[in-house]
């Protein structure tokens, strides 16, 4: 047992909303690096990425959500070496009752020291089988889990549970 004082100290800061992020989740990617998704209380989704030099390339859904996103959660990437490219997908929840799922396409490359270099994002409308309403009143989040024949659901919380296939 060591009675060591451990300090903690702030490295990087970046202003992603318009004031509070009210949800994330991380995606790794590469070999040290990160897709960071939040949503806020500005009714947007971000995309932000991270790696050992800090934050870098960004990507903000403006209006996600006629309220503040509440939750947001990956389903699913992909990527093509070849043609330095990858898609994101994740979904969202607000407070305006709705769940919709984003895909993400990114173009990147490694450079000499195997950092990822983000080079663009962008993201796609949403189609409307990609915009369900939820019956969850008071959506306080969203998580992803894995379910039977490889399907993945996102389950909604707040006021009562729902699940969706993905």
């Amino acid at each position: 047992e060591s009675n060591a004082n451990v300090e903690l100290v702030m490295t990087e800061r970046v202003k992603v909303h318009q004031s509070a992020i009210l949800a994330f989740d991380i995606l790794p990617i590469g070999q040290a690096d990160f897709i960071v998704a939040t949503g806020g209380d500005d009714n947007a989704a971000a995309l932000t990425c991270l790696g050992p030099a800090g934050f870098g390339f960004r990507n903000i859904i403006p209006s996600a959500h006629a309220a503040a996103v509440n939750g947001v959660t990956f389903v699913a990437h992909s990527h093509n070496t070849a043609e330095n490219a990858g898609t994101f997908r994740f979904c969202t929840v607000g407070g305006d009752q709705k769940v919709k799922k984003w895909t993400i396409a990114v173009s990147a490359q490694m450079d000499q020291m195997g950092q990822l270099i983000v080079q663009n994002m962008e993201w796609n409308e949403v189609k409307d089988d990609d915009d369900v309403p939820t019956t969850v009143s008071d959506a306080a989040g969203i998580i992803t889990f894995g379910g039977r024949c490889s399907h993945k659901h996102c389950m909604v919380f707040g006021n009562g549970i729902e699940i969706f296939e993905v």
